[in-house]
């Protein structure tokens, strides 16, 4: 994996839980004020990050405890996933149209994706981190004018917990997922360069997003929104004349969701490999679909708890990889 892909799948992880689950966790605890709870988040995530370069996660991952940590956050993500493409799908698209066969096909595709291997990943990413670019610059550009810098204030802080919790989730939020990537590289693999800057770049346009939703809609009212992210797209209009391009343009989040859940996906077939994948593919599906699908009070206690389940992965993850490396580095000088 060459230095371009490490940075274009950074950029994919760093944003690939803020839809349906991260931006409305973060503005819920930090109203206007997440402005400034985002960005103390976005440096804390950068100290993590600079914590999970120095660790060899490949080598933490062929350990017992290493599985655990990393496929319990690929389940969490490739849930994530399924989750945000069935609500979504359910509320705004397909609103006839049974979950089910919502997520059914995309849990094919990601089945597919895996098959074809990490390459065709890597392929898939260098395409659509063009669309990305495109749709954002048209996003960003079509909604400026929309922007009443009145809302942002009152600029202050709601509750010292709520504000802590803020920013403590926009960093796990953000570097959780470059894990999946990390595992896939041997340490003398990783561009740390270039992974840091996949990680600015990305958190740069989820604060912009923030920007936006908070300048027309402000704090009060963007926390009323499931999708906020979403509503936000409906306000593009192009030349005044093209609008409700929300369907379209969502695919701006569609690429990061895709493209985490297949990273997520390949880690899994590293351990439930052949037909294993196929069952336990089966057995997740039914799992999401009944479990959290099918009752969205399960779906809301699943959000509520986001931030101590990546947390906890996080904390625990990232010692544990430096002692693994640790450990692995006094193997090879005593041999």
């Amino acid at each position: 994996m060459n230095s371009k892909r490490q940075g274009v799948l950074s950029i994919f992880l760093s944003r690939g839980l803020y839809f349906g689950v991260g931006i409305s966790y973060i503005l819920a605890y930090g109203n206007n004020f997440t402005i400034i709870n985002f960005l103390l988040g976005f440096f804390l995530g950068l100290f993590m990050l600079i914590l999970m370069l120095n660790c060899d996660w490949q080598v933490f991952f062929q350990s017992i405890w290493g599985k655990i940590i990393i496929l319990g956050l690929s389940f969490f993500l490739v849930n994530n996933c399924l989750i945000a493409f069935a609500v979504l799908g359910s509320n705004f698209y397909l609103i006839n149209t049974p979950p089910l066969f919502i997520v059914g096909p995309l849990i094919i595709l990601i089945i597919y994706g895996v098959k074809k291997g990490l390459a065709t990943t890597l392929r898939l990413s260098d395409i659509l981190i063009f669309t990305s670019v495109i749709v954002g610059i048209i996003a960003i550009l079509s909604i400026q004018k929309n922007i009443d810098f009145s809302n942002y204030f009152p600029l202050e802080m709601v509750d010292k917990a709520d504000t802590l919790k803020c920013i403590f989730s926009s960093a796990f939020f953000s570097v959780s997922p470059i894990i999946l990537e990390l595992a896939f590289l041997k340490k003398d693999e990783v561009n740390k360069k270039a992974i840091i800057y996949g990680y600015l770049i990305g958190g740069f346009t989820i604060f912009l997003m923030i920007l936006c939703i908070l300048g027309i809609f402000g704090g009060d009212f963007a926390c009323i929104f499931r999708y906020p992210e979403y509503i936000l797209l409906k306000k593009v209009s192009l030349f005044n004349q093209f609008e409700h391009l929300e369907t379209f343009l969502s695919i701006l989040w569609f690429n990061d969701l895709i493209i985490t859940s297949l990273l997520a996906g390949l880690l899994i077939n590293k351990v439930f490999k052949n037909n294993w994948l196929y069952v336990v593919s089966i057995i997740h599906l039914a799992f999401v679909y009944f479990f959290f699908i099918n009752n969205y009070q399960h779906i809301l206690m699943l959000y509520h708890y986001t931030f101590y389940i990546l947390g906890g992965l996080v904390i625990l993850g990232i010692p544990s990889a430096f002692i693994a490396t640790k450990i692995e580095a006094k193997k090879r000088q005593a041999s």
